[in-house]
């Protein structure tokens, strides 16, 4: 369906600068203003570690060098939290109160960062700095929403693009300033100082001049007001719900947020180390440095008032629609700076003139961006503009993150220092090809047309049936949205009316808000389940952070050189090493059938919260039971922590079968799951960072201790062990959860064990689960000793790089699990197949990486973690596959089947570590041969190959005959794609599917 290209203006007011335009410059200044926050310290911290400042009274530390990267990207560990709810509010709300009280906080943060730096080390300014992302993942949802209020249509581009190139405008002043108050005998303090003023004296103007939308502003005139009424998108959103599934599985929305991902990263690969490039490589001093590091973004400035005025007469002229524009500019945005990137490569350090030339064009061209997919929320969605923008501003800067540490990683993969122009290469031509894979997605699925789901289908159906009855009071009075919306989509085209879709069990549309004693109705988008499922994931991550820290502390445990003489250290225990590892599944194969019981007999909520406080703290005694008792009470430790844990999964997949509707059952136990390796990512680097620091490697134990403690306090105060015992759900929620949920209450139903143990079906999820902690385990616990005995990474890259194909497994089941779904409820393949597919991708794939690590030398470092990250990276596949299987085939005794194939297979997890010394012990090989590595990588492929076989043969994504409650059964087999019953039929589409590929 393509957009229609006509947009006719409504006449202006005669005033040429009205309130609007007054709201139009406080959004611009207060992005110039928040992009000079950010953009400051990049230029300042190279003044900041410098050994030789201009004045001698200024603070400067030259030994927080190797933390540059890191106080970078700092900013984005913050930002990338509060995108989602921050649109959320700002739409309920009103954007006015938080995105004042977000430029206020941001801009205290920013003042206190030089004394917290002098105070708290690099840590106060790291503290700092994601603060002030914190707060300013409220600018771009907040500004959307007010975009989406006080612009009118035919504007779009060219508002849109003056209010959000005052980012790039911030950065081309902040540059200099900062270059130039860092080169001054008042120094690089001051830079902060005026920044955080900056932002206070905005919140001032802010408070008496903004307002959320034309109706609220006092001063408008009439003539104004109606003016931007008729031609913006949508006025009140507040009663709309949010269609959340339809979001995420919108493709011009997918597309929005993959050229959002490639534009932070190529935006932030540049904006944060063009200044190091040009005193490292160009060898510009810091006050010409930061002169030239502003050029590339004035030129993108001016190009933008450009680009956006052509993107809206291209359009309103009818040349082109509104979706060519979108990626016609949108490739020019990001194809253009790839070019540029690759070019780079060719051009000599000592070609200056050429090379700025060059950063210039790839900065500069990414202008097109700000008229393509930065202002694409509002066409598809103009009543949920401001949550797709946090949505989109909130994943995509999870790129924003590693794209300045991405010179630390390829500095520690390739061995070139940040003086070597071929590192800049390697890290100009990753950015060049993300810019370009990004884009080519956007080309192939973006669109500029409003979506059948804005505005919960009610609008669209609403909007139709006013212009066709419009003397039907009932139908316009009672329309969810305010006349805007419907005048908005008139003037866009007569879009046609979307067949409404099924939909899963019908979703909990509103709650009643409570302010004093009067009330309003507000679209309920985050309902108690959702809690539940982030306490599970959240546990989920502090448990395997609890396991992982270990796999990385323990090298420096066992090191003889402390970063602090105080630290104690135990080289004699090397020997012991692999037995300390393994020793952790000792305690956790023990309990997890007993746990399974357990939590469905008496409820998990008990058991799960008991279980994680006596793991945490076994965790935080570890160290003194070290020291008073030798590795015996490392081991003691690790063992409780193993038996703790044991209730874990049984826990989780009990409580899973009560919170989770059948049709959401792969996504949230995927989101889930791979909690696991989302821990491991955290894990890792703060365990070898931390290790590496002078309070050296017990503070793993204490910060893993500690955050369990407090996940408890948490769990005690919000979980429950199904929807009927909580006390703050609505009806309607329990409703939704109870009609798609596999089954409520399970205490009755007997334990049929002999038929459980002679299930193929249940012995494939228990082989599967086998191969699949033989070569998880085989690789989470040695991948840290094969960097350094091999590979030769010191302990903080080392863990850095080990976390690196454990990020990618965690981003990865992002991708596999909604797909997994998607595929079996529009019934593109049965829950069987999907089952399969996805085990076999899980498995398979990694094992023929595993094989090829066969053929690489140990010199070709940057291949052997391709291939890792590949062995590790698609393992994600069996979130999808045997993890939630127990669920499929019986629902009543989940929670038991996850104990049983959780314990019998970890046994597979207490040889696994083990078995590298018996290869040894056999071979000869020591532990720097990489020999030895291949025979150990080629074994856990081949268990991987034989394992994943066994599933595909035996397999089902069928309740079982013996999964006793036959309600459960009819209910899972009468479910129709969209997760509603049948009536009147006795047998799925899927059970016939089924049966026709046995047959």
């Amino acid at each position: 369906m393509e957009d229609v290209p006509e947009t006719k203006a409504p006449p202006k007011p005669a005033k040429w600068f009205g309130v609007r335009h007054e709201q139009y410059v406080l959004l611009v200044i207060a992005t110039v203003v928040s992009y000079g926050i950010r953009t400051v310290f990049n230029v300042a911290v190279i003044a900041m570690i410098s050994d030789d400042p201009p004045n001698s009274n200024i603070p400067t530390y030259p030994e927080w060098t190797d933390k540059k990267n890191t106080m970078l990207s700092s900013f984005f560990w913050g930002y990338v939290c509060f995108q989602i709810g921050a649109g959320q509010l700002a739409k309920k709300y009103g954007p006015k109160l938080f995105l004042g009280t977000a430029i206020f906080i941001c801009s205290l943060a920013t003042i206190l960062l030089p004394v917290m730096g002098d105070k708290l080390g690099y840590g106060g300014i790291i503290a700092c700095r994601v603060i002030e992302g914190l707060s300013q993942g409220f600018l771009y949802p907040s500004i959307h929403n007010l975009l989406s209020a006080w612009v009118p249509i035919v504007d779009r581009a060219t508002i849109g693009s003056f209010v959000y190139t005052g980012g790039v405008l911030g950065n081309v002043i902040a540059m200099p300033i900062a270059g130039g108050l860092s080169a001054s005998s008042i120094g690089w303090p001051s830079a902060f100082y005026v920044y955080g003023g900056l932002g206070l004296a905005w919140c001032v103007f802010w408070y008496f001049l903004g307002s959320d939308c034309p109706a609220k502003h006092s001063r408008i005139s009439e003539e104004e007001r109606r003016y931007v009424a008729d031609g913006a998108s949508v006025e009140e959103k507040e009663s709309v719900p949010t269609p959340w599934r339809s979001i995420f599985t919108s493709l011009p929305f997918l597309a929005i947020l993959v050229a959002h991902a490639g534009q932070c990263w190529g935006f932030w690969t540049l904006l944060t180390e063009i200044p190091s490039y040009m005193e490292r490589v160009l060898k510009f001093k810091i006050a010409s440095n930061s002169l030239l590091s502003a050029l590339p973004y004035l030129v993108l400035w001016l190009l933008s008032y450009v680009m956006s005025p052509l993107a809206d007469i291209l359009v309103t002229k009818k040349f082109i629609t509104r979706s060519a524009s979108r990626k016609i500019f949108n490739s020019i945005g990001l194809m253009g700076p790839a070019v540029a990137l690759f070019a780079l490569d060719f051009v000599g350090s000592t070609q200056k003139e050429v090379t700025i030339f060059l950063l210039v064009l790839a900065v500069g061209l990414n202008a097109g961006v700000y008229s393509g997919f930065h202002v694409n929320h509002i066409d598809i969605s103009p009543t949920h503009s401001g949550t797709l923008m946090g949505i989109t501003n909130s994943l995509s800067n999870t790129f924003s993150i590693p794209a300045p540490i991405a010179v630390d990683a390829v500095r520690a993969i390739t061995g070139y220092e940040e003086t070597d122009k071929a590192l800049w290469n390697v890290v100009f031509t990753i950015a060049g090809v993300i810019y370009l894979v990004t884009a080519t997605f956007y080309i192939i699925f973006g669109s500029a047309v409003v979506q059948p789901w804005d505005n919960h289908f009610e609008a669209t159906d609403n909007s139709s049936h006013t212009r066709s009855h419009s003397n039907d009071g009932s139908k316009q009075g009672k329309s969810r949205l305010s006349r805007e919306v419907s005048c908005n989509k008139s003037k866009m085209g007569d879009l046609p009316v979307p067949e409404r879709p099924l939909e899963a069990p019908k979703k909990p549309e509103s709650v009643t808000l409570e302010t004093g004693s009067q009330g309003h109705t507000g679209t309920k988008w985050f309902g108690v389940r959702h809690e539940q499922y982030i306490l599970y994931i959240v546990v989920t991550v502090i448990a395997y952070g609890i396991r992982t820290a270990f796999n990385v502390a323990i090298i420096a445990m066992i090191d003889d050189d402390p970063p602090n003489n105080g630290i104690p250290t135990y080289p004699d225990w090397a020997s012991q090493k692999n037995i300390m590892l393994s020793s952790f599944f000792w305690g956790y194969v023990c309990f997890q059938v007993g746990a399974g019981q357990l939590a469905k007999n008496y409820g998990p909520k008990l058991f799960l919260g008991t279980a994680i406080f006596i793991c945490s703290l076994a965790t935080i005694l570890l160290p003194l039971m070290g020291d008073k008792l030798g590795y015996g009470g490392v081991i003691a430790c690790r063992v409780i922590e193993g038996l703790s844990q044991g209730f874990l999964f049984p826990s989780l997949h009990n409580l899973l079968s009560a919170w989770v509707p059948i049709v959401d059952r792969a996504t949230i136990g995927s989101f889930v799951y791979t909690g696991g390796p989302l821990g491991n990512v955290i894990a890792m680097p703060i365990a070898g960072m931390l290790s590496a620091s002078s309070i050296g490697w017990p503070s793993v134990f204490y910060l893993y201790g500690g955050l369990g403690l407090v996940w408890c306090v948490f769990w005690y105060f919000l979980a429950a062990d199904c929807p009927a015992k909580h006390s703050r759900m609505t009806e309607e929620e329990r409703r939704y959860v109870e009609d798609g949920a596999s089954t409520e209450e399970k205490d009755t139903v007997p334990t049929p064990w002999m038929s459980i143990f002679t299930s193929l079906p249940f012995l494939a999820i228990l082989v599967a689960h086998s191969g699949q902690n033989w070569g998880f385990w085989t690789l989470l616990t040695e991948i840290p000793s094969y960097m350094e005995s091999i590979l030769k990474f010191k302990i903080a890259s080392n863990s850095m790089l080990s976390a690196l194909p454990y990020l990618v497994l965690w981003l990865l089941s992002y991708l596999m699990s909604p797909l997994a779904d998607i595929l079996v409820t529009r019934q593109v393949i049965s829950r069987t197949a999907s089952r399969k597919i996805f085990n076999s991708i899980g498995l398979m794939v990694p094992a023929l990486a595993l094989f090829a690590l066969n053929f690489v030398g140990s010199t070709q470092k940057e291949v052997t973690i391709f291939i890792l990250v590949v062995a590790v990276g698609f393992n994600a596949g069996v979130y999808s596959g045997f993890n939630v299987n127990h669920i499929d085939i019986s629902p009543v005794h989940s929670g038991t089947l996850m104990g049983i194939t959780n314990s019998l297979s970890n046994v597979f997890s207490i040889i696994a570590p083990l078995a590298v010394d018996a290869v040894r012990y056999i071979t000869g090989y020591k532990e720097t041969e990489k020999a030895l590595w291949n025979l150990v990588f080629s074994i856990a492929g081949i268990i991987y190959v034989v394992t994943a076989t066994f599933y595909i043969f035996f397999g089902s994504g069928e309740v079982q005959p013996w999964d006793n409650l036959e309600t459960v059964k009819d209910n899972f087999n009468n479910t129709n794609k969209d997760g509603s019953k049948q009536k009147n039929n006795s047998d799925s589409k899927e059970e016939e599917a089924t049966k026709k590929n046995k047959a």
